[in-house]
């Protein structure tokens, strides 16, 4: 069904880990025009303009999210991610410290990208409660490698940023299709 918005979202996710940005962006704008209140897909459009470095109408498009509903984790997440590729790590931070107030501090969601931010920041005592936190629910059965790896890399750890990569391959972590980009 061409009419049918995740259709194109999940295409546009497809093109976006093969690095086809363009493209991405085309689809899911088209998303957003079948469902212009998506906020999935509003992100989405967002995620797309970062990966493009067009860091500032991603963040625009990421504060529209916000706009209608503050509360949307993933969009603050992403937004953090943004803040932080320009070096604003003060606002990454609020960003990450909000998003995992909304998601709560346990879960698992949402962790690996804190303690990246957190790294890249550099406040490396945060970042190493984050991984240490991450290692403890790896241990519970959270597929979580491709996450440790990201802040060990923010850490500046590289091979044990390859070590987990290499978990992250072994348990077939969907996440590493994003390695590319």
């Amino acid at each position: 069904d061409p009419d049918y918005p995740t259709t194109h979202h999940w295409y546009s996710n497809s093109l976006e880990m093969q690095a086809k940005f363009e493209e991405a962006l085309s689809e899911i704008k088209r998303a957003q025009e079948l469902d212009p209140l998506s906020l999935v897909i509003i992100t989405n459009v967002g995620e797309v303009l970062y990966y493009m470095q067009r860091y500032d109408l991603a963040i625009e498009q990421l504060n529209r999210v916000l706009e209608l509903d503050p509360n949307f984790a993933v969009a603050r997440l992403t937004l953090g991610m943004v803040y932080a590729k320009k070096g604003r790590f003060d606002e990454a931070i609020i960003e990450v410290q909000k998003a995992m107030y909304i998601l709560g501090t346990n879960s698992p969601y949402g962790i690996g990208i804190s303690g990246y931010i957190y790294a890249k920041a550099g406040k490396k005592d945060e970042a190493i409660k984050i991984l240490n936190q991450l290692l403890g629910l790896s241990k519970q059965g959270y597929a979580l490698s491709v996450d440790i790896a990201g802040v060990y890399a923010g850490l500046g750890d590289k091979d044990k940023a390859f070590e987990w990569l290499e978990k992250g391959y072994n348990e077939q972590n969907s996440t590493l299709g994003y390695l590319k980009i």
